[in-house]
């Protein structure tokens, strides 16, 4: 078209950048990040980012160079997110519960020049430098981030040797930046160019690096903002309760620097400091996953704080947990929306606010309607491309297309092809299209269980395993058109198979509900999340061992041996220890010898032709994962079975972790009833055992009397006893048993010593 011309005047590539400068300007005596008792105003926050963008130039960093980051949500975490691409670079800021050879495959793909670690974090990337340095590979420089924001040495916990030649310090960096006081920053020139790297969960395989652009942050940060409902003249107070390493924080490290309001970073996460900042900093905003509600949920009637200041909005995404943990959380003050998205969209890409149904069913629950700056999103069918008819059965394919989508995925043009292909950003979720338009994820593709023509969705039944009280993690694979369950239950809580499939079978259709519920930890990979190919495998293993021994409603035994014990094998090791336990019993009553099981105990020599060690082998698993409350261990002992003394031990320890400290204490008594030398040189293993439990479950004074009932009392039992007086607030007691320890000549640590005094002066009812 004539006489139209485009150039500076009107066009300026889009970068969240602009975000910063505008808050600097408008909101600049406002305070931008709050962190323990550091405070910055947005004036401040603007000047350090450009100081640190600057240091990155003299230090030679070029435009699109990767700059790592490895810190939790401190205030340098958020200074990056602008610091960085102020220089031209690209931040690439990585999950902190990655291990070092993980790291290491990362840093190397990255080809990071500079690595930023949080102090906490220190041994992890050494170790990860350590390979990349075996393997000849150029090792980016590391920058210390400090516990102190105003610390500009070395922290005393980290011996200044031990850090690579060339290591700095982060407020090193600024004062270095600060002696370029002519530093412009550097812009892009294109606003496709990379602004992060942020890596997928690894969900659908190895984790893979998302490439993100400044013009789909841009744009994505202005979407959460809307996802919020927060609106420009408003000044929230977001709590960083999401990791600012997951999607770049959701877009809200840029977000809440476009409203001038408030980050209040977090290092730890629990109900306390979640109510306490609520009450000190007012705050209005936080986000995360599910996980979030249930310590909500959960908190003490100490930690709660009722009634809030005002609602407070939380963005969850995720499955959900039960209807009556959220309403629990929505009648403590809180607004709940759920999110539904991935790191290639930048996080949620669809929210909307829940509200329960008549039923408070999740399963009729759908996700909702794109944002406003998401172009395109469809259920299609995989092959054909079609769209699905909008009538809340219909599955297919959930697709994207919008300008707040990744560039690609990092050095992986294959994927990045198949990821995009037909112009469509595949998910690789299946979902339905309801008749108003809002769409329902329904499982991954390829978790999805087809059973005689019903599609059984794995995430329905963990929403509904996970609304059982006594659940903490659950994951649901599909073998043979059926579902089996793993669940790990919550500290002192037990259930059998049983229990959990009644429950399934009280909340879902008869064909969703498992056929059988293995119980123990979840497989996870380097990132936290579920492997649920590892499950799989377990499940085809043991589906194999089941067809030694038929299970046609009532299992068949046989005159094998081998078999019976390969199965008692199988079961302990995937987590079916109620079943190993039952079939011990059948076997017994049959007259069939046992073999011994010793892999869960320790390193034992094989034994054969013991009753009772196979029993105690499963007892002590089915204690481990707290699936039988109370182990028949008097009717053992009562049938003159040899108990071996690990096994009394391990009984009493787990007893003990898990709370049961009564059932301890009468293992203790019966294990001291047996009058034999064996026994009774090792009491004073199992006192220690009982002494630590009552200690860490509040029972002080009882703790107490059993220290005193010890013939032997070593330096560390009797130290460990004084620092749980201190954590008890007991500090005249605990220095009056340091006397005790030194009138018979046992030193207690100097620490020890100064916790005692310390206490002692900051309790002026104690004096």
């Amino acid at each position: 078209m004539k006489g139209v011309l485009r150039c500076s005047a009107n066009y300026i590539p889009l970068s969240p950048i602009s975000f910063l400068e505008r808050a600097a300007l408008l909101y600049g005596d406002k305070v931008s990040i709050i962190y323990q008792n550091i405070r910055f105003s947005w004036k401040e926050t603007h000047q350090r980012c450009l100081d640190f963008a600057s240091a990155l130039v003299q230090l030679g960093i070029s435009p699109l160079d990767v700059v790592a980051a490895f810190a939790p949500n401190v205030p340098a975490m958020y200074e990056l997110h602008f610091g960085v691409p102020m220089a031209g670079a690209v931040l690439s800021a990585l999950n902190t519960k990655l291990d070092p050879t993980m790291l290491a495959v990362k840093l190397e793909q990255l080809e990071a020049k500079i690595i930023l670690v949080h102090h906490q974090f220190v041994d992890v990337v050494l170790k990860a430098l350590d390979k990349l340095r075996k393997r000849k590979f150029k090792l980016p420089t590391l920058v210390l981030i400090p516990e102190e924001e105003f610390d500009y040495q070395t922290p005393t916990p980290i011996n200044a040797a031990d850090l690579p030649t060339g290591s700095l310090n982060y407020n090193q960096l600024l004062e270095m930046g600060k002696l370029d006081d002519q530093f412009e920053i550097i812009r892009p020139n294109n606003e496709c160019d990379p602004i992060t790297v942020n890596y997928t969960s690894g969900s659908t395989g190895d984790p893979k690096g998302a490439v993100y652009s400044h013009r789909a942050v841009y744009l994505n940060s202005l979407a959460a903002i809307f996802n919020f409902n927060m609106e420009m003249t408003q000044k929230p107070v977001f709590l960083w309760t999401v990791d600012m390493f997951r999607c770049s924080g959701w877009c809200y490290t840029w977000a809440i620097a476009a409203l001038g309001g408030t980050n209040v970073c977090l290092t730890t996460l629990s109900a306390k400091v979640i109510f306490e900042a609520i009450a000190l900093h007012k705050v209005t905003h936080l986000c995360g996953k599910p996980i979030i509600l249930n310590i909500i949920a959960d908190a003490s009637d100490t930690d709660q704080l009722i009634p809030l200041p005002s609602r407070v909005e939380i963005i969850v995404a995720g499955a959900l947990p039960a209807p009556k943990i959220l309403m629990t959380v929505m009648e403590m003050g809180f607004n709940i929306s759920h999110g539904y998205g991935m790191t290639e969209v930048l996080g949620p890409a669809i929210v909307t606010p829940w509200k329960p149904d008549e039923d408070h069913h999740l399963s009729n629950y759908s996700n909702g309607v794109h944002n406003v700056m998401l172009e395109g999103i469809d259920v299609k069918d995989s092959n054909t491309m079609e769209s699905v008819p909008f009538d809340g059965k219909t599955m297919g394919e959930i697709m994207f297309r919008s300008n707040t989508v990744m560039l690609g995925y990092l050095k992986n043009s294959e994927a990045t092809q198949e990821a995009f292909r037909d112009g469509w950003y595949r998910t690789g979720d299946l979902g339905i299209r309801h008749p108003d338009g809002h769409i329902q994820m329904k499982d991954r593709a390829k978790d999805i269980i087809l059973s005689k023509g019903e599609a059984i969705s794995t995430l329905e039944v963990e929403a509904v395993l996970l609304s059982n009280p006594k659940v903490m993690e659950a994951a649901v694979v599909g073998q043979n058109e059926v579902a089996f369950a793993f669940v790990k239950l919550k500290e002192g809580c037990f259930a059998s198979s049983k229990e959990i499939i009644k429950f399934c079978s009280e909340n879902l259709p008869a064909f969703m509900v498992p056929r059988d519920v293995i119980f123990g930890d979840l497989p996870a990979n380097s990132t936290g999340k579920v492997q649920k190919s590892v499950l799989r495998e377990r499940v085809n293993f043991i589906e194999s061992q089941d067809r030694l021994l038929p299970w046609n409603g009532q299992r068949k035994l046989v005159d094998d041996v081998g078999a019976h014990n390969s199965l008692i094998d199988a079961n302990c090791e995937f987590g079916r220890f109620d079943v190993a336990y039952s079939l011990l019993g059948e076997m017994k009553e049959a007259g069939i010898s046992l073999v011994t099981y010793n892999s869960l105990i320790g390193g034992w020599s094989n034994q054969e032709g013991l009753d009772g060690f196979a029993y105690f082998t499963v007892i002590s698993a089915l204690l481990k994962t707290q699936v039988l409350r109370m182990p028949k261990i008097k009717e053992i002992n009562e049938a003159g079975l040899h108990i071996d003394q690990h096994t009394k031990i391990i009984i009493i320890n787990v007893f003990c972790k898990v709370g049961l400290i009564d059932q301890a204490l009468g293992c203790l008594e019966l294990m001291m009833s047996w009058n034999t030398e064996e026994c009774h040189s090792n009491c004073s293993v199992a006192f220690n055992c009982v002494i630590d439990g009552l200690c860490k479950h509040g029972r002080i004074d009882e703790a107490m009397e059993f220290l005193e009932s010890m013939e032997k009392k070593d330096c560390n039992r009797l130290t460990a006893m004084v620092n749980n007086l201190c954590k008890s607030n007991k500090f005249l007691t605990a220095f009056q048993l340091m006397l005790d320890c030194s009138r018979n000549g046992m030193r207690i640590p100097k620490s020890t010593q100064r916790a005692v005094l310390d206490g002692i002066n900051r309790n002026s009812g104690e004096s």
